[in-house]
């Protein structure tokens, strides 16, 4: 069960809105009525998505963002969806690195309820850090300060996250293309090059980590890399 923290002044009010949570068996459903009640359930329940309305008196919802934003159980997460009653509000946001989606009021609830399934299905998997993947790309001798690694590092957490990113290899570079606000090519290009380097590679830090995740096989396509790689993850995350 997924667990979805809503802060909102109004919340007993907007709550109706929501009712397709509540009436789902796959979402755990929190309250809160104030900016620092928002931020303190978010400490208690470490919440895996958040649904922040911009509507506090207390404090400034931009302050509850920041502080959110900062707390270690939702370091590297963009889980927060934003809902403003003004569009001026979202002129005042510096702080956007947690925010997966913003909407203005009133929201359209197909809108809401894509957005829930997206988020859901990457929170029902044990969390992925982005330092627990370099670790293990260092460890079979990546140079993970490459741009090339990078566009490799959003490949692999867009198919470990959402399977259905991956019908095609070529769907997967569209989706890192789209990131990195960049051409399709220079993705599959990048990538290409980096595993035909690591193929090429005797620079193998831990010899006995690519036997679990490759076998033998010393001629790896970025398809099998990635296939290979995130069926690693998905059964060793699993056993924790």
């Amino acid at each position: 069960m997924v667990k979805v923290l809503i802060g909102n002044k109004d919340i007993q009010k907007d709550l109706k809105k929501y009712q397709f949570l509540i009436d789902s068996n796959e979402y755990e459903i929190i309250t809160s009525n104030s900016g620092i009640d928002t931020i303190n359930k978010c400490i208690e329940t470490n919440p895996s998505i958040i649904i922040l309305n911009s509507n506090f008196s207390d404090i400034a919802y931009t302050d509850v963002i920041d502080k959110i934003s900062n707390l270690p159980s939702e370091y590297d997460k963009c889980n927060l969806i934003l809902t403003v009653n003004n569009s001026k509000d979202k002129l005042l946001l510096s702080n956007t690195s947690i925010i997966y989606k913003i909407f203005e009021r009133p929201v359209n609830q197909d809108d809401a309820k894509q957005t829930l399934t997206f988020l859901k299905a990457k929170y029902e998997l044990p969390d992925l850090s982005y330092i627990e993947l370099k670790s293990i790309l260092l460890s079979l001798g990546f140079n993970t300060y490459s741009i090339a690694s990078q566009y490799l590092m959003s490949a692999i957490f867009k198919c470990y996250y959402h399977s259905e990113t991956f019908i095609t290899l070529d769907n997967v570079y569209v989706q890192v293309a789209n990131e990195f606000n960049i051409s399709k090519e220079q993705v599959k290009n990048a990538i290409r090059h980096l595993i035909e380097t690591f193929n090429n590679s005797y620079n193998i830090i831990n010899e006995n980590l690519y036997l679990k995740i490759f076998e033998n096989n010393r001629d790896i396509s970025p398809k099998q890399f990635l296939q290979r790689f995130v069926n690693y993850l998905l059964i060793v995350k699993n056993k924790n």
